[in-house]
């Protein structure tokens, strides 16, 4: 679980340098609207994570040029601190739940937020289209010391044209803010 958290944060922090944050919203009730290739990218990040293969699990969450700027930009050693960090406990599943589509405007603020990133990093990418996107609860389930340890995070997982689903470790009103200053 400390794992997991502790790179979600890490990213986290590094997104809120590029736009600004906002507070969590609620999941409602349990529904299958996230396509299969959205869930797939949410367990694949979480496996990631947990088998410390960085270069895989930013693939999971940035577009192909953004991974090239990160890696070069020295916030690797940060990442990699990051999933080093509260090793506790081996992967086990990965399950989401509570699918809710992110309104219009949180879509536009997650092509602002891999906007702001390429800018960030002083790189020539984007400007990036949002086509879908989802907010939802992620279960992980962890073995520690020969017992279950389920945890949950609030995660926003979004379809970016040409690049496939990325999760993105902010909210849907961080995302609106992202929009509003992307316009102004």
């Amino acid at each position: 679980m400390k794992k997991i958290t502790a790179t979600i944060l890490s990213l986290a922090l590094m997104g809120c340098a590029a736009v600004s944050c906002g507070g969590k919203d609620g999941d409602k009730a349990e529904s299958r609207l996230l396509p299969k290739a959205a869930d797939t990218c949410v367990s694949d990040f979480s496996k990631d994570v947990f088998s410390g293969n960085s270069d895989d699990m930013l693939a999971c969450m940035y577009p192909d040029e953004l991974v090239s700027g990160l890696k070069s930009s020295g916030l690797m050693d940060q990442l990699e601190s990051a999933m080093k960090s509260g090793a506790d406990g081996s992967f086990k599943s990965c399950s989401t739940s509570g699918e809710v589509k992110l309104s219009d405007k949180a879509l536009q603020g997650a092509g602002t937020y891999f906007d702001a990133y390429a800018q960030m990093l002083n790189i020539s990418a984007g400007p990036y289209k949002v086509t879908d996107g989802y907010k939802l609860k992620m279960t992980v389930v962890t073995t520690e010391s020969g017992k279950d340890a389920p945890f949950d995070e609030d995660i926003i997982v979004v379809n970016v044209d040409g690049e496939g689903w990325k999760l993105i470790p902010m909210d849907e009103a961080s995302l609106e803010a992202a929009a509003d200053k992307g316009n102004g």
